[in-house]
């Protein structure tokens, strides 16, 4: 149940409170959530959320955030690039910034499910 998914499908069905170690087990990993678009504005149907695996290639010299929908302490001061090059040299900030993001993502997200009601 704690995909992202299965929380809004939850939340449709009148549930309110969730537990889940997924989104901190995800950032560990190298698993980042984030929003597609404004949250603010999304309806929770199509793409309205993508994964951002850390540890890709890709990612060496990407100077933007996570998210430019967040406002986590990961998205407003560090880029992506930054987080690959801790991800790949195994600090612990690394881990603990990825995490923060996550529980944001997920925090972010109940709080749109609330308002949505």
């Amino acid at each position: 149940v704690g995909h992202t998914h299965n929380v809004v499908d939850c939340a449709r069905l009148g549930y309110s409170i969730f537990d889940s170690a997924l989104p901190t087990r995800d950032a560990r990993k190298g698993r980042l959530y984030r929003f597609t678009s404004d949250p603010a504005g999304t309806s929770f149907s199509g793409k309205w959320f993508e994964y951002l695996y850390i540890e890709d290639k890709k990612h060496i010299r990407t100077t933007e955030p996570i998210s430019p929908y967040c406002d986590c302490a990961a998205c407003s001061g560090y880029s992506v690039s930054y987080l690959h090059h801790l991800y790949h040299v195994g600090d612990a900030l690394y881990m603990r910034l990825a995490t923060i993001h996550n529980l944001r993502f997920m925090n972010r997200l109940i709080d749109l499910l609330r308002a949505n009601g």
